[in-house]
């Protein structure tokens, strides 16, 4: 199945997208938007980001990992502060062996993508991001960690 085929859909959800490169901010914005019908606030500094977050309100935050200001690692666990339910992605560009990936859980973190990403992989990670977490047989939430699941 290509990309044009798949059908990710996105409608309505509302996605704050953090990197500090404003070209792949404004061609994955346009590709979430056109393909998936999210609605999707961009941001080239984390500073700025974490600022609007009131006013955004988003569903989901997908935050490169290395950027001027705040990491995004820096970046989820300030916004934790103020939303500690809101899901978050790390986006990065760079290798990462398992023991740092595991270094960087985080309670809100969904999972760590690797770019170049397509959009359609991209879209399926919110999708899962956004999905209600799984309950435990205790009852209480299952954490995710950025090289699977646990509990």
């Amino acid at each position: 199945m290509n990309e044009s085929e798949t059908q990710v859909r996105l409608t309505g959800r509302r996605l704050m997208l953090v990197d500090d490169e404003p070209d792949f901010v404004t061609s994955t914005k346009v590709l979430l938007e056109t393909h998936t019908g999210a609605r999707v606030a961009d941001y080239t500094s984390p500073a700025m980001a974490l600022a609007a977050l009131p006013s955004v309100n988003p569903e989901c935050l997908i935050t490169d990992m290395v950027m001027p200001g705040y990491s995004g690692i820096e970046l989820i666990r300030l916004v934790a502060q103020q939303r500690p339910d809101l899901p978050c992605l790390i986006l990065t560009g760079n290798a990462l062996s398992p023991m740092e990936i595991a270094s960087i859980q985080h309670r809100q973190l969904r999972d760590v993508l690797f770019k170049p990403i397509s959009w359609v992989d991209l879209a399926t990670a919110i999708q899962k991001a956004l999905a209600p977490r799984e309950e435990t047989a205790t009852g209480t939430e299952g954490f995710y960690t950025p090289v699977g699941r646990w509990r």
